[in-house]
């Protein structure tokens, strides 16, 4: 069933982020003392040199496809979205 499949990768996505999002807390990419954050603006400026110049051309290739293909956004519009 199509359902399942969509269950099954929102389910992965999660996981993966969750893990992905502790591994920046763990490795001390987090907002400090109290409630145990994420810093991703910290995370994003120590990975930014590898993204201004790829030292792989799959992964240039990749920024080349995002750049040019970027995630849609909602928005809303006279109050509907």
């Amino acid at each position: 069933m199509p359902g399942n499949d969509l269950d099954a990768l929102a389910a992965e996505l999660f996981k993966t982020f969750a893990r992905f999002e502790y591994a920046l807390k763990a490795t001390e990419f987090h907002k400090g003392d109290g409630a145990a954050e994420a810093n991703w603006r910290t995370f994003a400026e120590s990975v930014a040199a590898s993204f201004e110049k790829p030292a792989h051309e799959e992964f240039a290739q990749a920024i080349a496809y995002m750049l040019d293909n970027p995630p849609k956004k909602q928005i809303v519009e006279g109050g509907v979205l």
